[in-house]
């Protein structure tokens, strides 16, 4: 089981990564993961992740399903928020690829 602490400052791994913390909290999570060796490797585990997926080859999508979405984004209602929804109601339909 991994300590509350731990658990609170893991969730601010991508925050740290991306520089993001202020300078307080950026010297506790430096700190702690001097400390901390679950943490330490928990993040050398972040890091290792990060640098898979930027190296990965992107997915190869079908122009239908491109198509679809940027109908959808340029449609009426499509992209604007909505209700509270990042995008509007037309945006999840017609996905599927052709």
């Amino acid at each position: 089981m991994i300590p509350p602490y731990c658990e609170r400052l893991r969730d601010r791994f991508d925050d740290y990564h991306d520089g993001e913390l202020s300078p307080f909290l950026f010297q506790i999570l430096r700190r702690h993961l001097e400390a901390c060796p679950g943490c330490r490797e928990e993040y050398q585990l972040f890091e290792r992740v990060l640098e898979a997926v930027r190296h990965a080859d992107a997915p190869e999508v079908s122009p239908g399903l491109l198509r679809k979405v940027v109908e959808n984004l340029s449609g009426p209602g499509g992209g604007i928020p909505m209700n509270g929804r990042l995008f509007g109601p037309d945006l999840a339909r017609g996905l599927e690829a052709p």
